[in-house]
């Protein structure tokens, strides 16, 4: 049995990674499924997750409606991109026609941090090193271009200047970005504001 679902919200980095892929309708297949939501692998390796839940962030579509999703679909099911929406398999369409464009909004304030250029040098250091598939350093991929922003609109000028608005509102932009439970760039702030 078919069911169409509308979406209320989707954010922003959900949809530019269910965008259809030159000219592919496949943008991806699902990997994980829960009573109320689940996990969509995109073809270029980003998690995006669809829940019947309240939560909203940059990389999750809610549902309007809650259905116990796993009767409904299973994992590695593929999912196709429609004109208004999506398809999960044969048996659900999400329809984004209604559904609000979310952009994280964060609020919080940054406090002043104290880091060294020579600690900023090390730290680039020890991220070359590693392998960098599929992360903020993988040019392919999504988090790459935010994380590069972040760094020379965001980390350099408060280097020089001290200037917290602009670290703040380079942070702000690439929350959620990339690929994972936790995705990319998630973990490079957590990582520099530990630091």
């Amino acid at each position: 049995m078919h069911k169409d679902l509308g979406a209320i919200s989707i954010g922003s980095l959900a949809a530019q990674s269910l965008k259809s892929n030159s000219g592919s309708e496949t943008v991806g297949e699902i990997v994980s499924v829960f009573p109320s939501s689940l996990y969509i692998k995109t073809a270029n390796g980003e998690l995006v997750f669809v829940t019947g839940r309240g939560l909203k962030s940059p990389i999750t579509v809610n549902l309007e409606s809650r259905i116990d999703l796993t009767r409904t679909v299973r994992p590695q099911t593929q999912v196709i991109s429609t004109e208004r929406g999506i398809r999960l398999g044969a048996s659900l369409s999400v329809d984004f026609g209604r559904a609000n464009l979310f952009t994280s909004q964060t609020t919080s304030r940054v406090h002043q941090l104290a880091i060294t250029k020579p600690t900023f040098y090390l730290a680039s250091l020890i991220l070359m090193i590693i392998d960098n598939n599929l992360s903020v350093l993988d040019q392919a991929a999504l988090a790459h271009e935010g994380a590069s922003k972040f760094v020379s609109k965001g980390v350099l000028p408060f280097l020089q200047t001290n200037d917290m608005s602009a670290l703040q509102d380079a942070a702000e932009s690439i929350v959620g970005m990339g690929t994972g439970f936790t995705p990319s760039c998630d973990d490079l702030l957590g990582g520099f504001l530990a630091a």
